[in-house]
C-alpha cells in the first residue's frame, strides 16, 4: 500500500487542513458575508458540475470548503456591542455556573437587550420606557458574556434577569492574549454586577440544550456533596466525574501540570470512553433481543450525549461525545472502524460549526490525545506483548497512556513550558484511578442510594486521595519535567517531524509485511499485527 492510497481511504485528511486554513484566515481579516456566501455557493456548483474534470471539480471543491469555513467563522466571530464605561441596564439569561472565586461569582450568560441605565441607578423592563424619556431605547444585542456577580448573588442556570452594571473587555495589558482566547470561543466581554447595583429575577425561564445542561450539573454536584468527602477529595471528585473544578486548590493543580495529569481533571475523551465502555457492559444483553443490537447502539449514544450534559457541554465533551458517537455507529454498522477519518471527520464537523474550538486547549490537547492512541498504541503495544492475558493487561494500559503522553508533550510543553516525564511512569495508576473515580461517581450520581453512602464515600475518598498524593509525591521529584517552551511554529515542525517518521516507520513496515508470512499471524485473542 502506498501513501497516496491511505490518504485516498481517508479523505478528511485531505479536508480538515482546508478548513483550518479557513478559520484562520476569517480570523485574521474581514471577510464580507454575502459575497463570501456568493462564492462557495458558486464554488459548489462548480464542483458538482465539474466532478468527473478532476483538476477542476477538485479546485472548485476545495474553494468551496475554504470559503464555507470562513463565512462559518464569519458569522461565529462574537458580537461586540456593549459599550464600556457606562452604568448598563440589561436583560440577560444564564446559561452556566461556576463556584464562587474570591468575591466574585462567575457564570455564562447572554445579554439579549441592554440601555443606558437611568440616572437613579434602577434598571427599566421595555414596557416602562416612557417613563424617563431621556435614557437610551433598548436596543437587541445577544452578546455572550463572562458575568461576574458579588458572591452575595445567587444565580441559576436558566434564570432571566434585568440587571444594572458596567461591561469591560475581557483581559487587558499582560492578559490580552487570554482576552483574545475568549473572544474566539464567543465571548464578547465581561459583565460585572456588584452587591449596590440592581438585579431582579424575571417570570420567564430561558430553555435550551445548555441551560438544561448546566441544571443537571448543579444538581449532579449537589448529589456528589451528599458523600461528605474532604476537601481535597471532594473536589477531585466533582472534577473528574462531571467537570466543575472551581474550588481546586492552585498548589494542587500545579502539581497536576507539573506531572502532566491535568488532562485527568478536564473532561474528555478518556472520560467519556470510560462511560462508553461502561454503558456497552451494562447494555450487552440486549444483543440478544430481536433487533437488541440496534436498540442497544443507540441507547450506548443516549448515554453517552446524557453524560456530556451532565457535564455541561463542555467543548472536550462535546468533541468526545461526537468521536465516540461515530465509534458506536461504526460498530453497529459490523464494519471496521475508520478511526483516522472518524477523528477528522468530527474535528473538521465541530470546526464548521464552532470555530472558536480551533483555539481551545482543550480541544488540541484532546485531539492530539485520541490520535496519539490512534498511530502509536499498536506498534508500542506489539514490542512488549507476551502470551499471557494479566501481563498484556497491564501492558495495554501503560501504553494507552503512554501514546495519549507522546502525543500531547509538544502541545504541552507549548501551552505550560514544561515537558512533564514523570508522567510516563505514573501513567497506568493515574489511568486505573480515573477509572474508579468517573465510573462509582457517575453510578452515585444516578442511583444515589443512601445504605451505599459510607461504601461509596470510603471508595472515592481512598481513590482520590492516593492519586492527589501520588501526583504531589511526584511532582516534588526534580527531575519531574524539562523547562522548555517551543514557539508555535517550532511546535509544528516537531508534529511535522513525528508525523514523518511515523509514515516512514509504517510503510517500511507495510512494504516488509508483504515478503514475511509470520506478518500475517493473529495472536490468540484475535488481534492482528499492527500494519
Amino acid at each position: 500500500m502506498k501513501p497516496h492510497d491511505d490518504i485516498r481511504n481517508v479523505p478528511f485528511l485531505k479536508i480538515l487542513p482546508i478548513v483550518i486554513a479557513g478559520i484562520i484566515t476569517a480570523d485574521n481579516l474581514t471577510l464580507p458575508v454575502w459575497a463570501t456566501t456568493t462564492t462557495a455557493v458558486v464554488a459548489f456548483i462548480a464542483a458538482a458540475t465539474l466532478h468527473g474534470r478532476r483538476i477542476a471539480g477538485d479546485i472548485s471543491l476545495v474553494l468551496f470548503i475554504f470559503l464555507f469555513s470562513a463565512c462559518s467563522a464569519t458569522l461565529n466571530k462574537p458580537r461586540l456591542l456593549l459599550p464600556y464605561g457606562e452604568e448598563l441596564a440589561v436583560i440577560m439569561s444564564i446559561s452556566d455556573t461556576e463556584p464562587p472565586s474570591g468575591r466574585w461569582c462567575k457564570y455564562t450568560a447572554t445579554v439579549h437587550e441592554f440601555r443606558i441605565a437611568a440616572p437613579t441607578g434602577k434598571a427599566r423592563l421595555p414596557t416602562d420606557m416612557h417613563i424617563n424619556d431621556n435614557t437610551d431605547s433598548w436596543q437587541k444585542a445577544d452578546e455572550k458574556v463572562i458575568l461576574r456577580t458579588d458572591t452575595a448573588i445567587h444565580l441559576r442556570p436558566g434564570m432571566k434577569l434585568v440587571a444594572t452594571g458596567h461591561a469591560s473587555a475581557i483581559g487587558s495589558g499582560e492578559y490580552a492574549d487570554y482576552g483574545r482566547l475568549m473572544q474566539r470561543r464567543g465571548y464578547g466581554c465581561a459583565f460585572w454586577i456588584d452587591r449596590r447595583q440592581k438585579i431582579e429575577p424575571l417570570p420567564t425561564a430561558v430553555h435550551s440544550p445548555t441551560v438544561l445542561a448546566g441544571k443537571m450539573r448543579t444538581a449532579a454536584a449537589e448529589r456528589l456533596s451528599r458523600l461528605h468527602l474532604s476537601p481535597g477529595s471532594a473536589q477531585t471528585v466533582s472534577a473528574m466525574s462531571i467537570g466543575v473544578r472551581g474550588k481546586m486548590p492552585s498548589a494542587l493543580r500545579k502539581d497536576y501540570g507539573i506531572t502532566g495529569a491535568s488532562h485527568l481533571l478536564a473532561v474528555s475523551g478518556l472520560h467519556v470512553g470510560i462511560v462508553m465502555m461502561l454503558a456497552n457492559l451494562l447494555l450487552w444483553p440486549l444483543a440478544a433481543l430481536r433487533h437488541g443490537h440496534i436498540i442497544k447502539n443507540v441507547a450506548a449514544i443516549i448515554l453517552i450525549w446524557c453524560y456530556a450534559m451532565l457535564t455541561g457541554l463542555s467543548p472536550s465533551v462535546v468533541r468526545a461525545a461526537a468521536m465516540f458517537s461515530g465509534a458506536q455507529l461504526a460498530l453497529a454498522a459490523s464494519r471496521p472502524a475508520a478511526r483516522a477519518n472518524i477523528l477528522l471527520a468530527t474535528a473538521s464537523l465541530m470546526l464548521l460549526i464552532r470555530p472558536g474550538y480551533l483555539y481551545d486547549v482543550s480541544f488540541q490537547l484532546s485531539f492530539a490525545a485520541v490520535a496519539g492512541i490512534f498511530a502509536l498504541y499498536r506498534p508500542l503495544y506489539g514490542a512488549v506483548r507476551s502470551r499471557y492475558r494479566l501481563p498484556n493487561a497491564l501492558w495495554s494500559v501503560f501504553m494507552v497512556g503512554l501514546s495519549a503522553t507522546i502525543a500531547t508533550m509538544p502541545l504541552a510543553a507549548h501551552y505550560f513550558g514544561r515537558l512533564p516525564l514523570i508522567g510516563i511512569i505514573i501513567n497506568p495508576p493515574l489511568i486505573l484511578s480515573a477509572n474508579i473515580i468517573v465510573l462509582v461517581g457517575i453510578t452515585w450520581i444516578i442511583l444515589p442510594a443512601e445504605f451505599l453512602n459510607r461504601a461509596v464515600a470510603g471508595l472515592l475518598e481512598w481513590t482520590a486521595r492516593f492519586q492527589n498524593d501520588l501526583i504531589s509525591f511526584c511532582a516534588d521529584m526534580p527531575w519531574a519535567y524539562i523547562p522548555f517552551r517551543p514557539n508555535g511554529w517550532t511546535t509544528a515542525a516537531i508534529y511535522a517531524a513525528m508525523a514523518t517518521v511515523f509514515i516512514l516507520v509504517k510503510y517500511r513496515h507495510s512494504g516488509n509485511s508483504h515478503k514475511s508470512p509470520a506478518s500475517q499471524i493473529r495472536y490468540p485473542d484475535g488481534d492482528a499485527p499492527y500494519v
